[in-house]
């Protein structure tokens, strides 16, 4: 039985290594055939670029209001670090969370994805989702 409980773990870590990440997406995208199919795909992208360009300025925005926060929380930890004749090892980066504003701007931006394919689709083009293994993919 001991021999088995290894061998059985060695198994584990591997599944674990493999999960997640392994396959990629590629979309490719089939213009209409009409003048006025391809006009109407070109207006989408330019709705899409606006769309992404709003994204990012709110990402912006949040990441500037997390760094003034940062600033503020910084300027604390150093008052208590030399009130207390401690040393000061952090910096002001430390007290940055980004996260939310980076994860806001993908939630975001894949909206404006989601909805020039649907505007791609409704002016005739069509759009083709092909997944691929990349490493040890079950």
């Amino acid at each position: 039985m001991r021999f088995y409980l290894p061998v059985l773990i060695v198994c584990l870590l591997a599944l674990a290594a493999c999960a997640g990440g392994a396959a990629s997406k590629s979309v490719s995208y089939t213009l209409p055939d009409t003048p006025g199919g391809r006009l109407c795909t070109s207006q989408c992208g330019k709705a899409r670029d606006y769309c992404r360009e709003d994204c990012e300025l709110h990402q912006h925005e949040c990441a500037s209001r997390v760094q003034r926060q940062a600033l503020i929380d910084y300027q604390k930890y150093m008052s208590e670090q030399f009130m207390h004749n401690d040393t000061v090892e952090l910096r002001a980066r430390d007290f940055e969370r980004l996260e939310p504003c980076d994860d806001n701007f993908k939630s975001c931006a894949g909206v404006c994805d989601n909805d020039y394919q649907g505007c791609y689709q409704n002016c005739g083009g069509k759009i083709g989702i092909t997944t691929s293994c990349q490493f040890m993919c079950f």
